[in-house]
């Protein structure tokens, strides 16, 4: 069954394992493949509010419809994120309780996480360019972890996992510097020595004050927020604004 077929094929919300919040990837005959981020919806208030598009209070969307428009809004700004190939709902006249994202495969790419236990270096500043975009944009990934970032074996690198963004952000060097500090925290820290990494990011952070126009000191301070504080998601949201 072709790609678009197996999408709009009524069978499909069936094979979806619907045990829990996954990704599962499916391939088809011709050797594409796709890509399905699930989401179970649990709670009747928030079943209610993704049927009908509204937004949480602290979060704004959430589940499969923010993971669909956030992902879009990544693509639009020309940074390196999945173009959305479906988005499909189960729901009924009031109440939506589960929402799919499907992405392309990402064949040949692997994660972070897995390139910092051979080449962590190279690795790590293949992606920094891409942080910098990100924030120079204004755009807060509020998850951005090893795992969600993806690099093939050129360093071209694609930002995964678009649940909780938070866009338009005036404090662009502090949200720089935090991101590099959120990477050791979630989880550089188990592949290599802190030192090293403080190294590689001190060096950056130097050379792209300039760019943010902020205090060096700013940018340090920000950067030991991010390795060390495990911020909730509704305190994060409002670093940055």
């Amino acid at each position: 069954m072709d790609l678009t077929r197996f999408i709009e094929h009524p069978a499909t919300f069936q094979a979806l394992n619907p045990r829990g919040d996954e990704t599962q990837v499916w391939a088809s005959a011709n050797g594409a493949a796709l890509v399905f981020k699930v989401f179970e919806i649990r709670r009747v208030k928030q079943r209610w509010r993704a049927r009908w598009k509204q937004p949480c209070p602290v979060h704004g969307h959430r589940h499969g419809w923010s993971e669909r428009i956030n992902a879009e809004r990544f693509c639009a700004l020309g940074l390196p994120g999945l173009a959305v190939r479906a988005f499909l709902e189960k729901r009924n006249a009031l109440l939506c309780r589960q929402q799919v994202v499907a992405y392309p495969y990402l064949r040949g790419f692997r994660t972070l996480h897995e390139r910092l236990s051979q080449q962590p270096i190279v690795a790590l500043d293949a992606v920094e360019p891409v942080i910098v975009q990100m924030a120079l944009a204004g755009v807060f990934h509020l998850d951005l972890n090893t795992r969600n970032v993806m690099l093939d074996d050129d360093d071209n690198v694609r930002i995964i996992d678009f649940e909780y963004m938070a866009w338009d952000q005036s404090r662009k060097g502090e949200l720089y510097a935090y991101y590099l500090g959120y990477l050791w925290q979630k989880w550089a820290q188990h592949c290599l020595a802190e030192n090293t990494f403080d190294q590689w990011a001190t060096r950056h952070l130097g050379r792209r004050a300039a760019l943010f126009n902020v205090a060096t000191n700013t940018c340090q301070a920000h950067y030991s927020l991010g390795k060390q504080m495990e911020l909730s998601r509704a305190k994060r949201y409002e670093l940055f604004s």
